[in-house]
């Protein structure tokens, strides 16, 4: 018996004697791990990127889901889980902050054809405007002054420059 192990190295190339191949089967089982810890890594980001997406699509702050993900590590990323998850920890959905679209109505107020009251004097909707009115204006409604400045409305030395560029 022994001579067929020595008949099957002499058998074996150079590059396939036993200490190399037991170099080769070292470092592939090194890559191995490594490659296995790369995958556990991405694994759990993916994770915990899933729980954040779920977490946010929920109404909850993605704390949260960081929080689900330390504590179960092995969980199923589900709305049921999660609803556990925050039912068993009293966990309260983020508060949406409410736009305000009263400046969204304003905005609309200024793009519509100025009315033809002309009762309505020193306004940006009617009539040439003082400096002083302009500047009144523009504290009140820098963007009506900036539109009556535009259409000309705003009485203007003869030496500004930007009236020059206006009258253009």
């Amino acid at each position: 018996m022994t001579q067929y192990n020595e008949g099957s190295e002499a058998d074996l190339s150079e590059n396939e004697s036993i200490p190399n191949l037991r170099e080769a089967l070292k470092a592939s089982q090194d890559k191995t791990k490594e490659l296995e810890s790369q995958f556990a890594e991405v694994n759990s980001q993916l994770k915990q990127f899933q729980a954040r997406d779920t977490f946010r699509s929920n109404g909850f702050s993605e704390t949260h889901a960081d929080l689900f993900v330390k504590a179960n590590p092995e969980a199923e990323i589900t709305n049921e889980t999660i609803q556990e998850f925050v039912n068993a920890y009293d966990l309260k959905p983020q508060v949406q902050k409410e736009v305000n679209n009263t400046g969204m109505n304003n905005l609309s107020s200024v793009a519509q054809k100025p009315n033809d009251n002309l009762s309505q004097i020193g306004t940006a909707e009617t009539q040439q405007l003082t400096k002083a009115e302009y500047k009144k204006l523009q504290n009140s409604d820098p963007t009506a002054a900036h539109e009556a400045l535009i259409q000309g409305r705003v009485q203007l030395r003869e030496d500004n420059v930007l009236g020059d560029s206006l009258n253009q």
